[in-house]
């Protein structure tokens, strides 16, 4: 699950297949900021709207568990916790152009992991009606209030889910041992990933019920998916190291800061500005990032 200066431009470049011929195109990301949450020693960033606001989590020193933030576009932050909470973790995971949060929580009352939203400073929770395990993570959320997560039914057994319309709908990939659903774009196309016995892979969800799976460029280990825009631009991790960008077809890019690992994007939004972290092995910090993708059409 989502819950894990500024370098030279780092450039890579992968054939986009057009109708008729190969059109060489060079996707590139321009650092736009690096930043932890004051005081902190993990910056967790996990979703991006249009206006630049990031949400995500944080850890202080000497904890053991998350707290919420929303990092607005001028750089200020405003911490995130959902009452009831108390000594456990909130972790927002998604905020849209409404500037609604959403992500999941624990408490002892009720007792277990809850999905949440917060909009206009009020707080609702939201339990899937089959969450028997008493766990609801929502990981996505649209403008229209759409979202998508993972519950915990019998057994322990987690399901993926889409609640789009208010209609609530499972989501499954054939021979998967584990499903999650992280984003839904206003499409209504979803991404997120899965485990086989073998390996874990990316998936795509779109409006029109088309699945798309395995994303995983040839020979890697794992690659999934965390978010998506309105294009088939989508972010996420790759062989639990690299930051992970797929554009469509057999366009993959990979990226890591210098001397970060365990990078990973988490969420991309239509400006094309991406948000993700990094682990500073020498600090011992969690870094949050934004890029910025730059796609160069090839020379004529």
């Amino acid at each position: 699950m989502k819950i894990r200066l500024l370098p030279a431009l780092l450039i890579l470049s992968l054939p986009l297949l057009g109708p008729s011929l190969l059109q060489a195109q060079t996707i590139s990301f321009k650092p736009v900021a690096r930043f932890t949450y004051p005081g902190a020693v993990s910056t967790l960033a996990n979703g991006i709207n249009d206006s630049g606001n990031v949400v995500g989590g944080y850890v202080l020193p000497n904890q053991d568990y998350a707290s919420g933030f929303e990092r607005l576009a001028d750089g200020s932050f405003a911490s995130i916790i959902v009452p009831g909470s108390g000594v456990y973790l909130t972790y927002p995971t998604a905020i849209n152009n409404q500037g609604t949060v959403a992500g999941w929580y624990e408490a002892d009352t009720p007792f277990g992991a809850h999905g949440f939203f917060l909009s206009g400073g009020v707080y609702t929770t939201f339990d899937h009606p089959a969450a028997s395990g008493s766990i609801t993570h929502i990981l996505g959320l649209n403008d229209a209030g759409d979202f998508v997560g993972v519950y915990a039914a019998d057994q322990g057994i987690y399901h993926a889910f889409a609640s789009i319309g208010g209609q609530l709908s499972e989501i499954t990939i054939p021979g998967a041992t584990y499903v999650e659903a992280d984003d839904i774009n206003n499409k209504g196309d979803i991404v997120g990933w899965y485990n086989t016995t073998q390996t874990s892979s990316g998936f795509r969800l779109e409006s029109d019920g088309t699945l798309r799976y395995p994303i995983k460029p040839s020979g890697n280990t794992s690659a999934i998916l965390f978010g998506t825009n309105e294009t088939t631009a989508s972010v996420g991790q790759e062989n639990g190291n690299f930051a992970f960008y797929y554009g469509g077809g057999n366009t993959y890019v990979t990226y890591t800061f210098p001397h970060l690992s365990f990078n990973s994007f988490t969420g991309i939004n239509q400006r094309g500005v991406i948000c993700g972290y990094g682990f500073d092995e020498v600090a011992k910090i969690d870094y949050s990032y934004l890029v910025r993708r730059v796609v160069t059409p090839a020379a004529q």
